[in-house]
């Protein structure tokens, strides 16, 4: 009788897969920041307001939706990203948060985004009375509140809950893990105080947070490869 070897993948493989994840960590946050920073409409106006702003700003606007569709593509290889690095040392408690953080990225990242309707609206001079109730009608659905409901209770709760985790793992140094856990309340405090900036520094923060889980895949990939 013989027998069929499976053969594991090359270590090389398996490194620049963890590399690459390890670059992808943080990128999605860094985007969202830039995004905000750079959005001439104010994050929590109306329709009407951001149209009017990206009409006004149209190169500024453009700039910001396209760090937004960065932000889009790569959120969920990050959480992915974050999924690896911890799941050595994860417990139960820590693979539903950072699993639940997969989900939720996925249903984030297929969301359809309201600013992309008042860009095209501005972009290519539509009708703004009708990008307007297009807007309106999208917010105001119940299947856009429900598609977008786990990945906002994710970057509220589940970023203080990941804070935690990666404050008890310590994967990284604690204070990245303190930076994602002060994230959420300096996300809506500032913004109450300083407009779009405070977002903008939430989500450099956030993005330290999660540059946890690249130090933490480039130190298993050295590992790997010594």
């Amino acid at each position: 009788m013989s027998t069929i070897a499976t053969a594991a993948p090359p270590v090389h493989s398996r490194g620049l897969g963890l590399r690459t994840l390890a670059w992808v960590a943080p990128a999605p946050f860094v985007a969202l920041a830039i995004a905000n920073a750079v959005n001439p409409a104010d994050l929590g106006g109306s329709a009407a307001q951001e149209v009017a702003s990206f009409s006004a700003h149209g190169t500024a606007a453009s700039v910001s939706i396209a760090f937004s569709a960065l932000f889009v593509i790569t959120l969920v290889p990050a959480t992915i990203a974050m999924l690896v690095a911890t799941r050595e040392r994860a417990g139960r408690g820590t693979a539903i948060i950072t699993g639940y953080w997969v989900i939720a990225a996925c249903f984030g990242a297929t969301a359809p985004a309201p600013e992309v309707i008042s860009w095209l609206t501005a972009h290519y001079h539509l009708s703004t009375s009708v990008g307007i109730a297009m807007n309106k009608a999208l917010e105001g659905s119940a299947l856009y509140a429900v598609g977008i409901l786990p990945f906002a209770l994710a970057i509220t709760l589940g970023r203080i809950a990941l804070g935690v985790v990666l404050w008890r793992l310590q994967i990284a140094p604690r204070w990245m893990a303190g930076c994602l856990l002060v994230a959420v309340p300096v996300e809506w405090g500032g913004a109450a105080a300083v407009g779009n900036a405070g977002p903008a520094v939430a989500y450099v923060l956030t993005a330290i947070g999660f540059a946890s889980a690249s130090l933490a895949l480039l130190r298993s990939t050295n590992e790997r490869t010594a």
